[in-house]
């Protein structure tokens, strides 16, 4: 609950606030009698629905730790029944299908009612929190095709939210650890072309490209690596956005195209990207020093030795300029 800090008019909000956050202080601590008691009391005079609706979130929370079920249900009922699709009846819709499962033994019902959490509410917290119960339980009984059948199910009702990507990563990552990668890989697809903007489309990326690269599938392994290696983002105002893989990508790049390809100057190439695309990242040096390899490689060993006098002298703290010095002499980094 925020507090409403004002004046005039908005001072009964600030104060109303104000004892909420000493009620739940109190709860936090335990005190689970007085603070329903006092929950209570402030229910009859709530400044606004959604302190309304969140304090008798707080109230089905103590008749949870109480272990009385059917009160809890009864209180989160009255959240998410009210036909308002915000975050609170997503989490009360979501922890009622947890109790009907856990404590009433309702699996049926509480499956649909985890279902019904992702449809309702595909942008909510509680929503990716289903979807990983779901992929949970389907990875226990290890039916995986009935998983498939109700994963695209759910996936055709949220389509444009962001409980699609959640979705199809979720049966993706499902099948791929099962070992089922070619099962998998459609899935990871599905994710960066009908999600492209969401939060997993990266992470999707790398995966199918660790998959193909494991299979020594050269061609798709370069295009998905590629894609991810493009995922870059900067603005004045709001410095890096990255993706979290793209360096990784660019680099499997170089070693693929150095290490199983031998095509050395598209290794060089993507070396070269590398540090202008990442001059200061974590991996800057050691694709520099990758780099040196690669020119040894394409020119002999003189190009070989002149780079690594030029790497010395752009990066003097890596620990690769211990390698420069047995090789060529204390001298070659003065």
């Amino acid at each position: 609950m925020s507090m409403a800090i004002g004046c005039g008019s908005n001072r009964p909000v600030a104060h109303w606030d104000q004892k909420v956050l000493a009620v739940g202080r109190a709860h936090d601590a335990g005190k689970i009698d007085q603070a329903e008691r006092d929950y209570l009391r402030l229910l009859k005079n709530p400044p606004s629905e959604d302190a309304r609706r969140f304090v008798l979130t707080e109230l089905a929370k103590i008749s949870a730790q109480r272990e009385d079920w059917d009160e809890a249900l009864k209180r989160y009922k009255m959240v998410y029944a009210e036909g308002i699709d915000d975050e609170a009846s997503a989490t009360a819709h979501y922890r009622t299908g947890l109790i009907l499962d856990e404590h009433f033994g309702e699996h049926e019902r509480a499956l649909q009612m985890r279902r019904d959490t992702i449809t309702r509410f595909p942008r909510s917290v509680a929503a990716e929190m289903a979807v990983r119960d779901h992929a949970v339980y389907y990875k226990k009984t290890g039916d995986f095709e009935a998983m498939k059948r109700d994963f695209d199910q759910l996936a055709s009702k949220v389509k444009g939210e962001p409980a699609l990507g959640t979705l199809l990563f979720a049966a993706a990552q499902q099948l791929h650890k099962a070992g089922r990668t070619s099962e998998a890989l459609p899935y990871y697809r599905r994710v960066w072309t009908e999600d492209p903007n969401g939060r997993l489309a990266d992470d999707s990326l790398w995966e199918a490209a660790q998959i193909y690269e494991k299979r020594q599938d050269w061609p798709n392994a370069i295009a998905v690596y590629r894609k991810a290696a493009g995922l870059l983002q900067s603005a004045w105002f709001m410095g890096n956005d990255n993706s979290p893989w793209a360096n990784d990508a660019r680099r499997n790049l170089g070693y693929i195209y150095m290490l199983f390809l031998d095509d050395y100057p598209a290794a060089l190439r993507e070396f070269d990207q590398f540090l202008v695309d990442f001059p200061d990242g974590f991996l800057t040096d050691d694709v520099a020093w990758d780099r040196v390899h690669v020119l040894r490689l394409i020119h002999g060993q003189k190009a070989f030795e002149d780079a690594m006098r030029e790497f010395a002298k752009q990066y003097p703290e890596s620990r690769y300029v211990r390698e420069v010095k047995r090789r060529l002499g204390e001298e070659a980094v003065q």
